[in-house]
C-alpha cells in the first residue's frame, strides 16, 4: 500500500462515523435496524475484532424476515459480520492462488485497487465465502449456493469498512442437508448408503470438494442393482479429499485425485467447466467443511450388479 492510499485510509477512518449511522447512510437503515433490536447482535457486529460488515440494502430486506433467527443456529455470528480475515491453509497446488481480502489488516477492503481478482473471506465461525470480480461487479458465493453481488464497497466506519449488497449471505450447511435443500436426493441416498458420510463430512482445514450428479443424471448413470462395493467406488469419484475446489482454483488441466484414488481432470470450453466429461451445471455450492458443485453425467459407472 503506497503512503498515499494508507493516509486516505486513516484520513477516512479517522473522520469515519459509527456503524449504525454509516449503514442508515449507505442505505442499509433495516439492516441497521434489525441489528440494533438484538442486543446479541449488537455485541457481535460491534466486537473490537469485526472490521468488515457486509450489509444488505433496504430493498433485499424483507420486513417480516426471520433470517437472524436461522443464521445465529448454533451460536455462530451471522453472515455479514466478519472478524479480521485469516489465510485458510489449502492443498499446495493452489496455496499460491489463495490471498485473504483483508490485504491491509485493520481495513479490509474488495476492489482492484486492494484484492486479488479471486480472494476468500473467513470469520472464526464456518461461515465463508468466495469472492469473484467479474463484469457483473464483486460477487459473494456463499451457502446453498446462494450468491450476491456487492453494490457499494469499501464505505468506511469507526471500525473498518462496509461493503453493501443486493441480498443476504446464507451460512453454509453440512454437505447432506445441502444437499436435501437442493433436492440431491439420489446422490444423497448413495453416499448414506455406502456408509461415505463421514469421508463427506470430514472437517478438514483443507476443505472437502465433491461433485454431485443431479437425480436424473445420478439415476441414469447408477444401476438400482449396483453392489453396495461397487457403489462405494463409483460415488468416491466424486469425492477429492484436502482440497477445496471453488471454481476460480479449477483452472485448465487442473488434475484432482479423488477417494478413490482415481483422477479428475478440469477443461474449460468456451466458459462452460467439464470434470473429464461431466459439465458443472451449479457451481460453488459452499459447505460447512469444503464446496459441492452439481454436474450432469456420472464419473464412473460401469458398476457390477448384485
Amino acid at each position: 500500500m503506497s503512503l498515499v492510499t494508507l493516509w486516505a485510509s486513516f484520513f477516512a477512518f479517522a473522520h469515519a462515523v459509527d456503524l449504525f449511522t454509516a449503514l442508515r447512510d449507505a442505505g442499509a437503515a433495516q439492516f441497521a435496524q434489525q441489528i440494533q433490536a438484538d442486543p446479541s447482535l449488537v455485541a457481535i457486529f460491534t466486537k473490537p475484532s469485526v472490521h468488515t460488515v457486509f450489509a444488505p440494502l433496504d430493498d433485499a430486506v424483507n420486513p417480516n424476515t426471520t433470517v437472524f433467527n436461522r443464521l445465529l443456529r448454533r451460536g455462530n455470528p451471522p453472515p455479514g459480520a466478519v472478524d479480521t480475515c485469516d489465510e485458510q491453509t489449502t492443498a499446495s497446488n493452489s496455496a499460491s492462488k489463495r490471498r485473504s481480502v483483508d490485504t491491509d489488516p485493520f481495513f479490509p477492503c474488495v476492489g482492484n485497487t486492494c484484492a486479488p481478482s479471486w480472494s476468500s473471506v473467513s470469520s472464526t465461525t464456518p461461515f465463508w465465502s468466495s469472492v469473484s470480480e467479474n463484469s457483473s461487479g464483486v460477487e459473494l458465493f456463499s451457502g446453498l449456493g446462494n450468491n450476491v453481488t456487492i453494490a457499494q464497497a469499501n464505505i468506511p466506519y469507526d471500525h473498518g469498512r462496509i461493503h453493501t449488497l443486493h441480498g443476504y449471505l446464507t451460512n453454509p450447511e453440512s454437505l447432506m442437508d445441502t444437499l436435501a435443500a437442493k433436492n440431491l436426493t439420489s446422490f444423497a441416498s448413495g453416499i448414506k448408503s455406502t456408509n461415505l458420510t463421514s469421508v463427506v463430512s470430514n472437517p478438514s482445514p483443507v476443505g472437502v470438494t465433491v461433485f454431485v450428479p443431479f437425480n436424473e443424471a445420478y439415476n441414469a448413470g447408477i444401476s438400482p442393482n449396483a453392489s453396495t462395493s461397487s457403489l462405494f467406488t463409483a460415488l468416491s469419484n466424486h469425492i477429492v479429499p484436502n482440497y477445496l475446489g471453488l471454481s476460480p482454483w479449477l483452472t485448465n488441466g487442473t488434475v484432482l485425485v479423488t477417494e478413490a484414488k482415481t483422477t479428475l481432470t478440469v477443461t474449460i470450453r468456451e466458459g462452460k467447466y467439464f470434470i473429464n466429461d461431466a459439465m458443472i451445471v451449479a457451481a460453488d455450492l459452499i459447505t460447512t467443511n469444503g464446496v459441492a458443485h452439481v454436474i450432469d453425467k456420472v464419473f464412473f459407472y460401469s458398476l457390477n450388479s448384485s
